[in-house]
């Protein structure tokens, strides 16, 4: 959802058709993070590490200022 956010396409958090750039953004924050074994659970499901690492995740999803994880 930050990626969509992010990416100025909240409408396609209801859309049957998600935007195909918000997918790929997102596989390479999963893939850079290293979290592809729970990628698919819910953030309540998964380690306190792996929670820390979400959020950074998310802080990375929403580009900060000065940052080129592209």
């Amino acid at each position: 959802m930050a990626v969509t956010s992010h990416l100025g396409a909240s409408y396609s958090l209801v859309s049957a058709f998600p935007r195909k750039d918000v997918a790929v953004r997102t596989d390479e924050l999963i893939e850079l993070l290293g979290m592809e074994r729970v990628a698919s659970r819910l953030s309540g499901e998964i380690s306190h590490g792996d929670q820390k690492l979400l959020d950074v995740g998310l802080a990375l999803a929403l580009d900060p200022r000065g940052a080129d994880a592209r």
